[in-house]
């Protein structure tokens, strides 16, 4: 009965419900009806709430906690995290973004970063990535053949990258920058923009002593005196913030790096001829150097040119030099310089042995010149010796042909490897410029002798600056030498014996590196000859010639073979006026034996006119051997009128230069061993005229020549005051000559009874 009373009630509540709802509902509804409830009674549990689920996802009873340092969220190392750190979560400054360009190898994107991080002044920080990308660049400028426009960009993105390098101070402060500065300085084509730019780099970082020792020599000898001058200034000026620059700024170092840098470039100067620019760094009264003080060898070297100077205001300086020397008691050693041949000007370049390199070929030096080895090593060095760097100023080296025959004995002996020559070098090398430039002279003069004119190039190169030369025909000549040089070498074990001499001799010495040498006039006629000889192409020959001319009428800087590579590099390194680069004489001998041994018959008459007129008109003055050249082709060429024609007006210009420097001289008109004029003739050119008529039977004119030389020579014939090597020489002649006179008597007897007999059936020579 309760049971029933139950379900009354539950149906009279619901029947509430029901009206409760309809009366909510909007009119635009059905009715509820009763079918719905069947359908609701069907569908799906509602969504439990949050907090439900929460409490039926939590434990009952919660751990305790931990009770080490560990996050209570998720590990953040786990590798989950790491890869989203690594792919957008790191924290990426732009100076790291350049690193690693740089690292990659994309410097091209590299230096447009940094070039618009200067533009907006953002701070750049100091690597030493830079310097390999300063390094990659010169490295391209160098393979690049085009325009100006293309190095000026190389230039200028070698000065972005190279500044970027750390200080002196912070870094080893000991640092050379060998690869870098090798392809700054030691090159062929070397830039003086890129050169300044470099050096100003350097003093900004801290390494002014690299800029002391290996860039100063080059801007003082080749830079305009505006911008050498300049160029001092901005180095002094640069050291001292560097040196300012420190949180405890060093005073009494910027004075002395100072002083140093002025003293040097006042050496350099000096060293180049260029007196003016030396004094202007001179300190002047009233200025804050009164400490400053010249070195003994600066100071020398500068009042050595001083007291040779034709200007009073500069002689009147000595005393004021004087007062600069830093070891007063020192100052007679300048003094007795005074009396001493310049080294620097006339080290194995004097106009005596200019003009006899180019005979050098006709006197092949012995191997028995020097029979004992080690003897001549030790005399050699012995020559090579000095006790002080002062004294190596004005140090007379040993005569060339001691040098020579060294040479040659030593590499007589195939066993040799060149380790005695590579040692002999390097000690003279390392005792100034001056016995460096004579020995080099006397290595290219032997590889010319031994047929290698490629050899004469390389030396050349490695050494000297390239000046009053066609430097696109030295490069590319010296390229082909070097490729058919390597394959000679794949090909053959041994190989040539002069090529493994060389090996013995390769390399530029540490000790020399500083800075090359300034070529005399001997080193560029033997490179002329080099060129000569390697040139077999008759029209590359004449092609030659007019650079030759064009070079000697205009001077060096007027050529430009190669537009492209002169633009490119806009350096060729023209020395100032004050300093002699002009062809040598000797330059022209090459040439001219050459185009008299192919002429014909037909331009044989006219020819040695027309080479001497070159001459002239190129402001180069023909001398003895130059005559002597021509004098013996017409003579070859059976035209003893032109050949007598030279020797009678050498003879005369002989005879007027002697009454021009001593007029009341009655000396005997016989030439002695050293004539007063460079176009006088000597025993060479008699010998030489003498040998051509007897080759062609001329007994007539070969008797005038002979009889020249006993009225000319006859107290030196009789005395026997020539060397044995002219003896030998001279007695050679006078059989030859003998045997034609005597040729010549009995054809005559045999023409007085048979008719028909040729006088060409008789020759007398090997």
């Amino acid at each position: 009965m309760d049971a029933g009373k139950l379900e009354e009630d539950a149906k009279l509540q619901r029947a509430v419900a029901k009206e409760d709802v309809r009366e909510n509902q909007v009119e635009v509804f059905e009715d509820y009806a009763d079918e719905y409830e069947a359908v609701a009674s069907l569908s799906k549990p509602p969504k439990p709430s949050v907090l439900e689920i929460i409490d039926s996802t939590l434990p009952e009873k919660l751990p305790l906690p931990s009770t080490d340092n560990s996050s209570i969220f998720e590990d953040e190392s786990s590798s989950e995290y790491n890869v989203i750190a690594l792919s957008s979560c790191s924290k990426h400054t732009l100076n790291d973004a350049v690193l690693v360009l740089l690292a990659e190898e994309k410097y091209e994107e590299a230096y447009k970063v940094l070039v618009e991080m200067k533009q907006l002044e953002h701070e750049i920080h100091a690597h030493m990535a830079y310097e390999s990308a300063a390094l990659l660049t010169l490295d391209d400028m160098h393979r690049s053949s085009t325009g100006l426009g293309t190095v000026s960009e190389h230039v200028a993105r070698f000065e972005t990258f190279f500044s970027l390098i750390p200080s002196s101070r912070v870094s080893d402060g000991n640092r050379t920058f060998t690869d870098i500065r090798k392809r700054i300085l030691d090159n062929p084509l070397i830039n003086m923009d890129l050169t300044i730019r470099f050096s100003l780099i350097l003093v900004k970082k801290g390494y002014v002593n690299l800029v002391q020792k290996y860039t100063i020599p080059l801007i003082a000898r080749f830079a305009s005196s505006d911008v050498c001058l300049q160029f001092v200034d901005d180095v002094i000026v640069m050291n001292k913030r560097f040196w300012h620059s420190q949180e405890l700024p060093d005073r009494r170092n910027a004075i002395i790096q100072s002083w140093n840098l002025r003293s040097t470039a006042i050496h350099w100067l000096a060293f180049s001829n260029r007196i003016e620019e030396a004094i202007s760094l001179l300190p002047r009264d009233g200025s804050p150097m009164d400490g400053f003080r010249l070195s003994r060898q600066t100071h020398a070297l500068l009042r050595f040119h001083l007291a040779r100077s034709s200007r009073p205001k500069q002689r009147d300086l000595i005393g004021y030099v004087d007062s600069l020397l830093l070891e007063p008691e020192y100052s007679h050693v300048s003094r007795e310089a005074d009396d001493a041949t310049d080294p620097f000007i006339h080290t194995a370049g004097s106009p005596s042995q200019d003009v006899d390199v180019v005979l050098s070929h006709f006197q092949p030096v012995s191997s028995s010149h020097s029979p004992n080895l080690v003897t001549s090593l030790r005399r050699l060095k012995n020559a090579y010796t000095s006790s002080s760097a002062i004294d190596s100023l004005f140090m007379i080296p040993p005569p060339l042909e001691e040098v020579l025959g060294f040479f040659a004995s030593y590499q007589a002996h195939l066993g040799k490897n060149g380790r005695a020559i590579a040692l002999l070098r390097r000690r003279v090398l390392r005792l100034g410029r001056g016995l460096a430039s004579h020995f080099l002279f006397a290595e290219m003069l032997h590889y010319y002798r031994v047929d290698q004119p490629g050899l004469v190039l390389e030396t050349y190169l490695d050494h000297f600056y390239i000046s009053a030369i066609p430097r696109d025909d030295v490069l590319a000549l010296h390229d082909a030498f070097r490729r058919s040089r390597d394959a000679k070498l794949q090909a053959s074990k041994t190989g040539d014996i002069n090529l493994q001499f060389r090996m013995g001799m390769q390399g530029v010495e540490p000790s020399l590196a500083q800075t090359r040498l300034w070529p005399t006039t001997s080193h560029t006629s033997l490179v002329w000859h080099a060129l000569v000889a390697l040139t077999e192409d008759d029209r590359a020959f004449l092609q030659l010639y007019q650079k030759l001319l064009q070079i000697s009428r205009e001077g060096y800087s007027s050529l430009s073979a190669n537009p492209h590579s002169e633009e490119a590099y806009n350096t060729t390194l023209v020395p100032p006026p004050t300093w002699d680069a002009n062809v040598p004489a000797a330059a022209f001998t090459p040439f001219i034996r050459r185009m008299l041994k192919t002429s014909n018959a037909t331009t044989a008459g006219s020819l040695g006119a027309l080479l001497l007129g070159d001459m002239v008109r190129a402001g180069i003055e023909p001398n003895r051997h130059h005559l002597t050249e021509i004098a013996q082709f017409y003579a070859q060429h059976r035209d003893s009128r032109r050949a007598f024609m030279i020797m009678d007006r050498m003879e005369a210009a002989e005879e007027e230069q002697r009454e021009l420097t001593s007029p009341s001289s009655h000396c005997d008109t016989r030439s002695t061993a050293s004539p007063r004029s460079s176009s006088a003739p000597d025993i060479v050119f008699y010998c030489a005229l003498l040998r051509s008529f007897i080759q062609t039977h001329d007994l007539k004119a070969s008797e005038k020549v002979a009889s020249r030389i006993t009225s000319r020579y006859k107290t030196e014939l009789e005395s026997n005051a020539f060397s044995s090597a002219q003896h030998e020489v001279l007695e050679a002649l006078w059989r030859d000559f003998a045997q034609l006179r005597e040729a010549n008597d009995k054809a005559t007897d045999c023409d007085q009874r048979t008719s028909g007999i040729s006088v060409s059936k008789f020759r007398l020579f090997r």
